[in-house]
C-alpha cells in the first residue's frame, strides 16, 4: 500500500523545506524535516541517478523507503513535512529501517 495523496509533497515544496526545516544525517541517508500546519505528516524521497544509474533500481529504493516510513507513521507526529535523501546505496533492507528510525527519532518525529 501507498502513501494516500495528503501525504506525498510537491516537488515545488521541497527546496523551502531544505531552507527552514532540521536535518539529520547517518550513513548515505539524509533527512530534512520542518514542521507544516497539516493534520498529517508528509513525504517526499529522492534517490539521485548518481546512487543508481538504472531507473527501476532507484524506484525500487524509492518503494521500499516509503514503505519503511509508512511503517512507522502510526508513531509518527503529525505536522511535519520530511524529505528523505538516498544518497549513497543502503545496505540492505533491514539496515535501511535502522538508520531511518534512528533519523527520526533524533528530529523528534516519531516517539
Amino acid at each position: 500500500m501507498s502513501l494516500s495523496q495528503n501525504q506525498r509533497l510537491a516537488a515545488s515544496e521541497i527546496p523551502n523545506i531544505f531552507k527552514r526545516g532540521g536535518k539529520g544525517t547517518l550513513g548515505g541517508i539524509v533527512i530534512h524535516a520542518a514542521p507544516n500546519r497539516g493534520p498529517c505528516f508528509r513525504l517526499a524521497v529522492i534517490v539521485s541517478s548518481k546512487v543508481e544509474k538504472r531507473s527501476v533500481k532507484r524506484n525500487l529504493l524509492r518503494r521500499r523507503t516509503k514503505e519503511i516510513v509508512r511503517s512507522f507513521s502510526p508513531r509518527m507526529r503529525a505536522g511535519y513535512d520530511v524529505v528523505l535523501v538516498l544518497r549513497a546505496t543502503p545496505i540492505s533492507f533491514t539496515a535501511l529501517k535502522g538508520h531511518i528510525e534512528h533519523l527520526l527519532r533524533k528530529l523528534h518525529i516519531i516517539e
